[in-house]
C-alpha cells in the first residue's frame, strides 16, 4: 500500500488534518507552547535552578545536558537533512522539518523529568501522576505538531528518537564519571 515514508507522511497528515475542529486547532495552538524553545528554556532554568538548590548537581546536568544536546543536534540535522515542511500548516514556518524541534524538546526535557522524578521521588501516587503527566505531554506536544500540520509523523518521530538517544547516552556519560 505505502512503498515510501513519504506516502505515508503524507496520507497519515491527511487523515489527522481531516479531523480539525475550531476547539482542537485552539487546544493544540495553545499545547504546542510547551515545547517551543521559550518554554523549554523557562521550564528547563527553573528546574536546574532548584535542583542546584537542592544541591543535586549531576541532576541538573543531565537536565541541561539532555535539553541543551538534544535542540543543538536537532538543528544540525535540520540543515543537514533539508526537509521542507507540509505545505498545509496552519501558518507558515520558515524552518525545515526533520526532525521536529518541539518533538525533540517535549522528549528531551519531559522524558528528562521523568528520570527525575525515578530518582528522587519514592514510589507512590505523586510519582506515578507526575510521570503520567509527562508521558502525555510528550505525546501531545508531538501530535500537536502534526495536527496543526507543521510536521509529518516522521518527523516527530525523528525528533523523538533523537532525543531519547540524547538522553540515554547523556545518562551513560555522566554515570561513568
Amino acid at each position: 500500500m505505502f512503498q515510501t515514508i513519504d506516502q505515508w507522511d503524507k496520507f497519515f497528515l491527511q487523515y489527522v488534518l481531516s479531523g480539525h475542529t475550531a476547539f482542537l486547532d485552539n487546544f493544540f495552538l495553545i499545547l504546542t507552547q510547551l515545547g517551543n524553545s521559550s518554554s523549554v528554556i523557562i521550564i528547563t532554568v527553573a528546574l536546574a535552578g532548584w535542583l542546584i538548590y537542592k544541591n543535586k548537581i549531576s541532576t541538573a546536568k543531565v537536565l541541561l545536558l539532555s535539553v541543551i544536546g538534544s535542540a543543538l543536534l536537532g538543528q544540525i540535522l535540520k540543515h543537514i537533512i533539508g526537509r521542507p515542511r507540509p505545505e498545509m500548516a496552519l501558518y507558515r514556518l520558515d524552518s525545515f522539518s526533520f526532525p521536529s524541534g518541539h518533538a525533540t524538546s517535549a522528549l528531551a526535557l519531559y522524558g528528562t523529568i521523568i528520570y527525575i522524578v525515578f530518582k528522587l521521588i519514592d514510589s507512590g501516587l505523586k510519582r506515578t501522576a507526575i510521570i503520567v503527566c509527562c508521558g502525555v505531554m510528550i505525546f501531545l506536544i508531538g501530535f500537536s505538531r502534526i495536527y496543526l500540520g507543521f510536521h509529518y509523523l516522521s518527523d516527530v518521530l525523528g525528533g523523538f528518537v533523537l532525543a531519547g538517544v540524547w538522553l540515554l547516552l547523556t545518562l551513560k556519560f555522566l554515570k561513568r564519571k
